[in-house]
């Protein structure tokens, strides 16, 4: 049976807030001596309180459009026929990601959207930023150093570019991935013992949200965005497992080491559009999933 020997005091309790607000002004007695118990001084108050939501509104703004840092967005992506400059068959994709601003952004980022700091990225790469302009259903686009390129829209909001086809990619927000994957077309290579001795370039997902690399960064194929002599980079391609997320076009593999990777990110669904995905583009390279 519970005790009630002692009888708490307002002094056990925590301190009572000043302000309260449940469609009813609630003043605490240190308002009400002060003043601000009247009419005028609950006003007073509710005017603070919404001069400090506005002030935060205004540097969460400017955190997102002043510091370049991603917000709204489109990305678009088309195969397109590598024969007419490599004379060899085949196809190779080509991402651009269009913001609400108007500019454009001829790529996927290496590192993905998520959290993506955009006067950083100019820094490391301006000639592939740009401008567009849309109205109904043609449009501009335009780049430092090359000739403005028009561009077609149809009903379904693909965009017709350079006579190739871009479709808008649906959000990968949260996915969940299964099964193996490798960069090898063909597969058996990647357990060629001469090429990999104590590694494998594969990395498997599972729909519980678990993954296991095998040596997929190790091997050194992708290009991850550090550079040679990097310090740690060697260490930060090692094999190991944990669990993963995906948003913003962006996988976070968060090793149970600790290290966190951050990848550029993609699925492949074919030109028809399957229903399940034929490939995976990890850090803009495309993985195949293992038989």
């Amino acid at each position: 049976m519970q005790s009630f020997d002692r009888i708490k005091s307002k002094a056990d309790y925590p301190p009572i807030p000043e302000y309260y607000d449940d469609h009813r002004p609630f003043v605490s007695e240190r308002a009400v001596a002060s003043g601000q118990g009247s009419k005028e001084g609950v006003q007073s108050v509710h005017r603070k309180r919404r001069s400090h939501a506005i002030l935060l509104c205004f540097f969460v703004w400017l955190m997102l459009v002043g510091g370049g840092y991603v917000h709204a967005y489109a990305v678009y992506v088309a195969h397109v026929n590598t024969w007419g400059w490599t004379g060899i068959q085949g196809q190779m994709p080509y991402w651009f990601v269009l913001f609400e601003d108007g500019e454009i952004y001829y790529d996927l980022p290496l590192e993905g959207l998520d959290g993506l700091d955009r006067t950083k990225l100019k820094l490391r790469d301006n000639e592939a930023w740009g401008h567009y302009d849309i109205q109904g259903s043609t449009g501009i686009f335009t780049r430092e150093t090359y000739p403005d390129e028009s561009i077609e829209v149809d009903d379904q909001g693909q965009i017709t570019f350079r006579e190739d086809t871009y479709r808008k990619l649906d959000s990968v927000n949260y996915m969940r991935l299964e099964g193996a994957w490798t960069y090898h077309i063909m597969r058996s290579d990647a357990f060629d013992p001469e090429l990999y001795p104590d590694y494998k370039p594969i990395i498997a997902f599972a729909r519980d949200g678990t993954f296991v690399d095998l040596g997929l960064f190790k091997a050194d194929h992708l290009p991850i965005p550090e550079d040679y002599g990097t310090p740690g980079r060697t260490a930060s391609m090692e094999p190991g497992q944990g669990w993963y997320e995906i948003r913003d076009f962006t996988l976070f593999l968060h090793y149970d080491d600790r290290r966190v990777r951050k990848a550029g990110f993609c699925v492949y669904y074919g030109e028809d559009l399957q229903e399940q995905p034929l490939g995976l583009y990890i850090y803009r390279t495309r993985l195949y999933m293992m038989d």
